[in-house]
């Protein structure tokens, strides 16, 4: 996955991001910058582990993963 799509939002005075790619991945930070750079770290810790789940599982109960690549819409 090379790109996300993250939501920011103004809290108070600070700002919020999630993503709906990457459930329970969130970040603050208090500007827009600083939430940006924040949230790309969280991701990218956030993929790894999650990676590193999905190998384990795989190894643990004797599945195959794939990756799929899917097209986009016209």
């Amino acid at each position: 996955m090379d790109k996300i799509t993250a939501f920011i939002k103004r809290q108070g005075k600070s700002y919020f991001a999630c993503s709906p790619s990457l459930a329970g991945c969130y970040s603050q930070g208090q500007t827009k910058k600083a939430v940006v750079a924040n949230f790309t770290k969280a991701a990218k810790v956030h993929l790894a582990a999650r990676k590193d789940i999905e190998k384990r599982l795989a190894k643990r109960i004797g599945i195959q993963t794939v990756e799929l690549i899917l097209g986009s819409r016209a």
